[in-house]
């Protein structure tokens, strides 16, 4: 699982949600920090999600999501997904 803090400073140790929502880590430059919406991956599952994190390899049209664990970031791995922003 992630340890540490967002770049927006909530503690991820034990959590992978802010106000009932899956983080993401967005470019910030593109989707400002805050930003909540609804992310649909392209097998059709979609969750709430609020911008809360940035990362180094995070530029451009990318999104990040939190998992709790190397397995579950496997089985999601890189896919396409739709965010739409509330």
């Amino acid at each position: 699982g992630c340890t540490g803090r967002t770049a927006t400073g909530i503690d991820v140790s034990n959590t992978q949600f802010s106000s009932g929502r899956r983080i993401i880590a967005v470019d910030p430059s593109l989707i400002p920090l805050g930003t909540t919406g609804t992310l649909t991956l392209a097998n059709g599952q979609s969750f709430a999600v609020v911008a809360q994190d940035t990362g180094g390899a995070i530029r451009g049209n990318k999104i990040d999501v939190l998992v709790a664990s190397e397995s579950e970031a496997r089985r999601l791995g890189r896919q396409s997904a739709v965010l739409t922003i509330d």
